[in-house]
């Protein structure tokens, strides 16, 4: 009975230390792997763990497009319009 409960402390005080990377985890938190690495290496102190904790709990921001994902021709069409409008004086809208 000993060696169970001692290995359900641990899994216990396992799950305490990754706190803040498990919320981060279960919230597709767009920083996941900066918390995880943070709560690894100074979640020992209590600082460390709340900030990371506080960290997981911030809000989180979907992953949008990138230049890279537009072809080629669209992104040179889009510069070419933009920096037309720039000249004119005018705003361009975003396109996203």
């Amino acid at each position: 009975m000993l060696p169970l409960s001692i290995a359900l402390m641990w899994a216990v005080s396992i799950a305490i230390y990754f706190l803040p990377a498990i919320v981060a985890g279960r919230r597709h938190h767009h920083n996941f792997g900066a918390i995880f690495v943070l709560d690894l290496l100074l979640g020992w102190t209590l600082i460390g763990w709340v900030v990371a904790l506080v960290w997981a709990c911030t809000q989180t921001y979907p992953r949008g497009h990138s230049r890279s994902d537009l072809p080629p021709e669209w992104s040179a069409d889009y510069d070419k319009a933009q920096w037309s409008a720039r000249d004119r004086g005018e705003r361009m809208q975003s396109r996203w």
